[in-house]
Formats: structure tokens, sequence, C-alpha cells
């Protein structure tokens, strides 16, 4: 998880592309978990 760390720090800075990351990364899990409960 060190890279969503990073991730997340720059976002926090404002990164327009680490935000999109991030969003994408979350969207993944949540569909992920939404499959399997």
């Amino acid at each position: 998880m060190g890279i969503m760390r990073n991730i997340e720090a720059r976002k926090e800075k404002g990164d327009k592309e680490a935000k999109l990351a991030f969003e994408m990364c979350a969207y993944r899990i949540k569909s992920i978990l939404g499959l399997t409960w």
C-alpha cells in the first residue's frame, strides 16, 4: 500500500493525475467488493 500513500499525498497537493489514479483504484476496489459480497 506504499504506492497508494504516495498517490494520496500527491492528490492532497492538487495533482490531477494522482486524483484520477486514486479514483480509479477506489472504483476498482468497490467493483471487486460488489462482486464478492
